[in-house]
């Protein structure tokens, strides 16, 4: 009996071992209707939205390797995640969390931040700055490209929907002069939930939007040429497997020198995105408001109910009186 229980405890002992190290490989931060999700042990992250009590991933979940960063540097393109040269950090922030890759000769980060459009009273999109430093002796030239592996759209054949209320079936390249804020991966074009890539806003890094079938993007040596007359399919194997590419304009970079980019993307919306700092700012005192008008309504029904009562104790009287005190402190640090 000895023999088998060493086995059967040696194999619980590897279950609960790699239980943990998948629990440490990824790293989850809900804000809203958001949930980032980053996954360390690949460098890739993955975001969700809030569909009532379950969550709805907005990229391919089951492997989320297929949506990346990629970084050019002179000729060479370093896919993160996929290249040994990075020691790698994450850091939690006030909005979000910071990927950090540092190499000998160049710093990256890939900072996450939470941010909410005009028209919701909590997050709803998450804005990615994409910074370069050179840390070497000589220049170079530097430049990024972002991957998202969208699906939302592929069982409909929709694939994604433009603010104009286009509907693109085929290849397509969309840049900030085309008159097209946003472009979303959505299963209908009226369904709030979905991932919308913000093309036109003051905010976003100009450059170049394509969407086309996964493969076809991946294997891109850098920028893509999209075929307007290609729809999502790469066969044999490829089948309506679509996706999104942005490719941004290099930068030479002389040594201390940074090359920065930002894009935003979130849940379907016609309102303008805010910045993450006013995001934070107005979500607080967007909470606050509500704890005050539950303080108060608590208060309503107290009262209410004294002044249904045949006698009033003293108790009763302070009781009131120190929430009344509480709601005052809480107005006044507001």
């Amino acid at each position: 009996m000895r023999r088998t229980r060493r086995p059967v405890r040696a194999l619980l002992c590897l279950i609960v071992a790699c239980a943990a190290a998948g629990a440490a490989a990824a790293i989850e931060i809900e804000r809203g209707d958001i949930r980032l999700t980053l996954h360390t042990d690949s460098s890739r992250f993955s975001i969700a939205a809030r569909d009532g009590d379950r969550w709805v991933p907005l990229l391919f979940s089951r492997d989320p390797r297929t949506s990346a960063l990629d970084i050019r540097v002179d000729n060479r393109v370093i896919r993160i995640g996929d290249s040994g040269n990075f020691s790698q950090r994450v850091v939690r922030t006030d909005y979000g969390a910071d990927y950090l890759w540092t190499s000998t000769t160049l710093d990256v980060t890939q900072r996450f931040e939470f941010i909410r459009s005009d028209d919701s009273t909590h997050e709803n999109g998450i804005e990615i700055t994409v910074t370069v430093r050179n840390r070497a002796e000589q220049p170079v030239d530097v430049a990024a490209r972002l991957l998202l592996d969208t699906y939302l759209g592929e069982e409909t054949n929709t694939h994604f929907v433009t603010d104009r209320g286009d509907r693109i079936a085929t290849e397509r390249a969309i840049d900030a002069g085309s008159g097209i804020r946003f472009v979303r991966s959505v299963a209908t074009p009226d369904d709030p939930i979905g991932l919308q890539i913000m093309v036109a806003d003051a905010q976003v890094t100009a450059g170049t939007l394509s969407v086309a079938n996964w493969r076809r993007l991946t294997e891109a040596t850098w920028a893509f040429q999209a075929n307007d007359t290609r729809n999502f399919n790469r066969l044999p194997y490829s089948i309506n497997d679509s996706a999104a590419l942005i490719v941004y304009e290099p930068q030479t970079l002389r040594t201390g020198e940074v090359y920065r980019v930002v894009a935003r993307v979130g849940l379907p919306s016609n309102a303008r995105f805010l910045d993450p700092t006013t995001t934070a700012a107005t979500t607080r005192d967007t909470d606050l408001t509500g704890a005050l008008i539950d303080r108060v309504r608590l208060i309503l029904k107290r009262i209410d109910e004294i002044s249904e009562s045949d006698t009033v104790t003293a108790e009763e009287v302070e009781t009131l009186r120190a929430e009344l005190r509480l709601l005052s402190e809480l107005i006044r640090g507001r």
